[in-house]
């Protein structure tokens, strides 16, 4: 249940930049240089808003799969949040470098570098090599879940997985209010409120909001908090991600040195009938996520 984090406060943004960024434009020649191309490209249209450029940079199945509505919204919603949140552009951000692998005329494997807005140096990291193909007669992303519609950074849309990590025996992880090591930090849940009633968000039929009140202190060094950091788990096993709105004061992304402390509230949209049992929190990604609350524990 590693997630992968091109960006720490922009996770599923920045996912779909470098996932579309596997695509291109018409009118690419059917060479590596060609493919670099298409995705630089690519890449900075999704950059710089435009959005129907970007969703045409995916394949014709792609775009079966997901209308180029459901994709622009997702995309302008994304936009909306990253610079509510961190106080930046999207645009101020910078296509640095394209590494094409595996190539062949018939697909291979597209790397994105991008450059964050000052403000923001130290959140970047390279994305990760995204298939793609050539389809007539251009490049195009093979890999749909850039789109939003299914899988990869997206989720299914409603932030489940089917994967996760074995859920303890009920009774014996942490409780509410008990402190627990993660990596350089100390985490501690305080408060849990579910269902969430008078938050910004009403969650889509069918669902509700669970939210949870987390303390986090760099105990070891310095660490990166965000709320993408935390993943709740089922007793089915289902796994879901943070939603981007919710329970206020929201826990806010943030570098914390040693010594320092933040807190706020996590806010996750379930199933309505869904059993809650675990949740867990990833601050050292190379690292397993760690298991903060139990929520089986009376």
């Amino acid at each position: 249940m590693n997630r992968p984090r091109p960006f720490l406060i922009a996770l599923f943004l920045l996912g779909a930049v470098l996932a579309a960024a596997c695509g291109g434009g018409s009118s690419q020649p059917r060479t590596e240089k060609g493919l670099e191309n298409a995705a630089r490209q690519a890449a900075e249209a999704m950059l710089n808003g435009d959005y129907r450029k970007a969703y045409e940079s995916f394949s014709k199945e792609c775009r079966d799969e997901v209308p180029f509505g459901e994709f622009e919204s997702t995309a302008r919603l994304g936009v909306t949040f990253l610079e509510a949140f961190a106080g930046v552009k999207f645009k101020d951000f910078k296509v640095t470098g394209v590494e094409v692998r595996n190539f062949t005329q018939e697909g291979g494997e597209v790397r994105i570098a991008l450059k964050p807005p000052k403000q923001l140096e130290g959140f970047g990291e390279d994305g990760e090599f995204e298939p793609w193909k050539w389809e007539n007669g251009r490049w195009v992303a093979a890999d749909c879940s850039g789109l939003g519609g299914g899988g990869g950074l997206f989720g299914d849309g409603n932030g489940d997985t089917s994967a996760g990590p074995t859920v303890p025996p009920p009774g014996s992880g942490p409780k509410l209010g008990e402190t627990v090591d993660a990596g350089n930090a100390r985490v501690t849940v305080r408060a849990v409120e579910d269902p969430v009633r008078g938050a910004a968000i009403d969650p889509a039929p069918g669902r509700r909001l669970v939210a949870f009140d987390i303390t986090i202190e760099a105990a070891g060094g310095t660490v990166s908090v965000a709320s993408q950091d935390f993943a709740l788990q089922d007793e089915q096993g289902y796994v879901y991600e943070a939603a981007f709105a919710g329970r206020e004061p929201a826990l806010r992304s943030t570098n914390l040195v040693r010594g320092r402390t933040v807190a706020g509230w996590v806010t996750f949209e379930v199933p309505a009938g869904a059993k809650l049992v675990a949740l867990y929190a990833d601050l050292d990604f190379s690292k397993p996520e760690t298991l903060v609350l139990d929520l089986t524990r009376k």
